[in-house]
């Protein structure tokens, strides 16, 4: 579901004259810059909902510091400028609604049209993006020059993304049945599972800023409809409701329909889908809780959240296998609670949904004292994301960043031919070896002819050994190796 967007922006990087795994490393550097950029759309769209100048900025620091954000920051990840470019998104929206500019417009267009360039799970933003200003001309509250400035970036770059994915997924991958998969494997049980998981995820990532942020904007979309009547639906909160809503029922049935749903404990629980798309609502309940818009909205916040964190801990929880499997950056949010090295990870998510509870109750209670809150809530999220980055990322993620030991072979044995099984390995390896050997392999089917030269391939690989290869002593990396020529 990666489209070209980033892809694109970064392949420059191949230009500079150092070796893959260093452009690797300086693509994580941008990537954590992109990841620090989202403080100021933020900082600006706390300021459009109401904020002071320091509630504002302490926002902005808030939702791009708490481990459901910066951790993706140790990654190469198409949700680092997919935030910077949905929140852009909702800045804009506002200026469209209260200023009415044309060329907000326009870059309007251009920012949802590239959120879905770069990820092609952005469909449903364009598509409310384009149905919001369409709406707004057929209630005469923009021209319909406006909306077609908004509406043909749009759709050209989004058409134009999913275009290039669909001609580079084609010289990837033999098939690609997702769609279909997606049709066929919804069931109501999973949706459920989902929902619930979804609903943990947020609380435990976001605390009770998310649930308040989306309360609140229900609650200003229904009272622009009343004062403005049919005008009211032209408001930004109309447009930020619809895409949360949407892209929220988009990832539970794009969940609900994973092969791994019961296999993998984090299928309900991914974070990485939504997180990118709440950070605006998360932007809103924040102002809303340390604005002190309204203390009655801020305990149905709290009620909501302790609902969700219960109802996932009662009715999933216990179902929950002791074998079962999870990726670790799918979700961020968790990971401060959750180790890859344990083999039973049930009583970690009981424990994050315990400090997720206090840390909702001690939120509600900040209201009394906003610096204080403010400043504690910075604090933990830092904090929070500092040590699990020393203590759960790095160790985890150390083996992969770093050189692998088969490379200085193969950099030793210039001009020898070198096959690439890369269907024979795991995907950690597979990954990792052809980007590190992108410059120096040709990749060779499973059924394919390897040559008479070197091959990269399973460690222990019976097949080759057969055919009179041997293998390289001290080029083991994980489950890969280098082959002789038979």
């Amino acid at each position: 579901n990666y489209s070209v967007g980033y892809s694109a922006a970064l392949a420059p990087l191949w230009w500079l004259p150092i070796d893959p795994v260093t452009l690797y490393q300086v693509a994580a550097y941008l990537s954590a810059a992109l990841g620090a950029a989202v403080m100021w759309p933020a900082s600006a769209l706390a300021r459009r909902f109401g904020a002071t100048r320091g509630i504002a900025l302490a926002t902005g620091a808030l939702v791009s510091l708490v481990p459901a954000r910066a951790l993706l920051d140790n990654y190469v990840i198409a949700e680092n400028p997919l935030t910077l470019l949905v929140v852009c998104s909702a800045v804009l929206a506002w200026r469209i609604a209260e200023e009415g500019r044309l060329r907000d417009a326009v870059a309007f267009g251009v920012t949802t049209g590239l959120a879905a360039t770069v990820h092609a799970r952005a469909i449903p933003l364009v598509v409310v993006a384009v149905l919001w200003v369409l709406v707004r001309w057929a209630v005469r509250a923009s021209s319909a020059r406006a909306a077609v400035a908004t509406a043909v970036p749009a759709i050209v770059l989004s058409v134009g993304g999913f275009i290039a994915q669909q001609a580079m997924g084609s010289t990837i991958f033999a098939s690609d049945d997702r769609v279909g998969d997606l049709i066929g494997g919804v069931t109501p049980v999973g949706i459920a599972k989902v929902v619930l998981g979804q609903g943990f995820t947020q609380v435990v990532s976001w605390s009770l800023l998310t649930v308040l942020g989306l309360l609140a904007c229900v609650l200003y979309a229904r009272r622009t409809l009343q004062s403005h009547g049919r005008l009211g639906i032209a408001s930004a909160w109309w447009w930020l409701g619809a895409m949360a809503v949407a892209q929220g029922a988009f990832f539970v049935a794009v969940l609900a329909a994973s092969s791994d749903l019961d296999t993998r404990f984090d299928v309900p629980l991914f974070g990485r889908y939504l997180d990118p798309f709440v950070v605006p609502v998360a932007v809103l309940g924040a102002t809303t809780l340390w604005t002190r818009a309204s203390r009655r909205l801020a305990n149905a916040a709290l009620i909501v959240s302790i609902a969700a964190i219960a109802g996932y801990g009662l009715l999933v929880l216990p179902s929950i296998s002791p074998d079962a499997k999870w990726i670790p950056f799918a979700v961020p949010g968790l990971e401060p609670f959750l180790s890859p090295t344990t083999g039973d990870d049930r009583m970690g998510l009981a424990i994050a949904g315990s400090v997720a509870l206090i840390g909702s109750v001690l939120l509600r209670l900040s209201q009394r004292s906003v610096r204080v809150g403010i400043a504690t809530a910075l604090v933990v999220a830092t904090t929070a994301t500092l040590m699990t980055d020393a203590v759960r990322v790095d160790p985890f993620e150390s083996g992969v960043r770093a050189r692998s030991t088969l490379v200085a072979y193969v950099a030793a044995n210039p001009g020898q031919p070198i096959a690439f099984a890369a269907d024979l390995l795991p995907c950690v390896e597979r990954n990792k070896l052809q980007y590190e050997l992108s410059d120096v392999v040709t990749v060779v089917p499973a059924d394919g002819d390897y040559g008479d030269g070197l091959v990269v391939g399973p460690g222990d690989w019976p097949e080759a050994a057969a055919e009179g290869r041997v293998r390289v002593p001290l080029t083991r990396w994980g489950s890969s190796a280098v082959w002789t020529a038979p």
